[in-house]
């Protein structure tokens, strides 16, 4: 008789894990005290990456009130323009990445949360078709970027080189492909 590696997980469906993912997380949401939203808000951080659909239909149901100090505002703001931005969710207005973004600014202290606020905030520009204000959030998120962040550096350069492209400048374009590549290489 020939025995299978059999994973329990592995066998189930796509739409079932995705629902298994959103109990749990449900529940660690419902049992959040002051401590506890910025824990949940840091699972949903991590779910963004793997499950951008389950992580906003987290935010969308998140209850906002229980966020009262405004450090877990600018966080929660943050994570739902970034998990509707990952989810194909057009954007509408930039009030929501206005809040990350302002707040992100002024404290200076979250050197990452304000790097990704800023490049989001140029997403939502483009999305907007507001190239020219794309451009500006994209170059500030650059330059708040850690010179270590191979990553993120390359796919703020990537944002930037589209946006050029897609406005006909292509000789600065090109210069911005080629960093985001050494980046890219780099992150390996």
């Amino acid at each position: 008789m020939r025995f299978r590696n059999y994973c329990y997980f592995c066998g189930m469906t796509k739409r079932f894990k995705h629902l298994l993912v959103i109990i749990f997380l449900a529940v660690m949401l419902s049992s959040c005290g002051r401590t506890g939203d910025r824990s949940s808000l840091v699972m949903i951080d991590s779910l963004i990456a793997v499950n951008p659909d389950s992580a906003c239909s987290l935010l969308e149901s998140y209850p906002i009130d229980s966020l009262t100090r405004e450090q877990d505002q600018a966080y929660y703001a943050l994570l739902f323009t970034i998990a509707r931005y990952k989810a194909y969710v057009p954007a509408t207005s930039d009030s929501m990445i206005n809040i990350a973004v302002n707040y992100y600014d002024h404290k200076r202290t979250d050197t990452n949360h304000r790097m990704r606020s800023l490049l989001y905030k140029g997403c939502v520009m483009e999305e907007l078709k507001d190239p020219v204000s794309a451009i500006e959030y994209y170059k500030r998120a650059e330059y708040a970027c850690s010179a270590d962040d191979h990553f993120n550096m390359g796919y703020i350069l990537l944002k930037i080189a589209c946006v050029y492209h897609r406005n006909l400048q292509n000789k600065i374009a090109i210069s911005r492909y080629k960093g985001a590549i050494r980046h890219f290489d780099k992150s390996k």
